[in-house]
């Protein structure tokens, strides 16, 4: 009995580093800006050893470089329920979807310095999240101000080329540059 226990411990922990490992080249896809790819790494990680709260985490990251808040939020909640060492994530995530809230709020209130100044914050704070320039984008747009309205949808495309809400929007906004 005890060598069985030990043969359990032993495969645990070597499957565990192995997972750990994964994840690592997960999170390098992941800021070389190969999303499909390390989502697809993710999700041999989680058929593995679905309870492993860091795959979570970074697919809730994920989500967010596809401009997907409502999946991040899913994944992040999710990777506290399982371990709950993952809450400053959560709250992290919840910190920005309320600043992009309260943007959003004021740039439909007309108050655009409150939203630019949030906006501009949040984009140098997450450079790599195509809702930001978005939002940012969206501002402009509001103030009539196309050119750089034009600007902001296509780095959020830059981002994530198919945020189709961007999309939208440039083809748009050029049109009303031109007229």
């Amino acid at each position: 009995m005890q060598l069985y226990l030990i043969l359990i411990f032993i495969f645990t922990y070597l499957n565990a580093q192995g997972l750990d490992f994964e994840l690592k080249l997960v999170n390098e896809n992941i800021n070389f800006g190969k999303i499909e790819i390390a989502e697809s790494q993710i999700k041999k990680i989680l058929d593995k050893d679905p309870s492993y709260a860091p795959a979570y985490v970074s697919l809730s990251k994920i989500s967010l470089m596809k401009a997907d808040n409502n999946s991040a939020s899913k994944n992040a909640n999710f990777a506290v329920r399982i371990d709950e060492d993952f809450r400053p994530w959560w709250e992290e995530l919840n910190g920005l979807r309320k600043k992009i809230q309260t943007g959003t709020a004021s740039v439909k209130n007309n108050n655009y310095e409150s939203a630019l100044l949030i906006f501009s914050e949040l984009y140098v704070e997450y450079p790599n999240y195509p809702e930001v320039p978005y939002s940012l984008a969206m501002t402009y747009y509001k103030q009539k101000k196309y050119k750089q309205a034009s600007k902001y949808f296509q780095k959020a495309l830059d981002l994530y080329p198919d945020y189709h809400k961007a999309k939208k929007a440039l083809v748009n906004v050029k049109k009303r540059i031109q007229n």
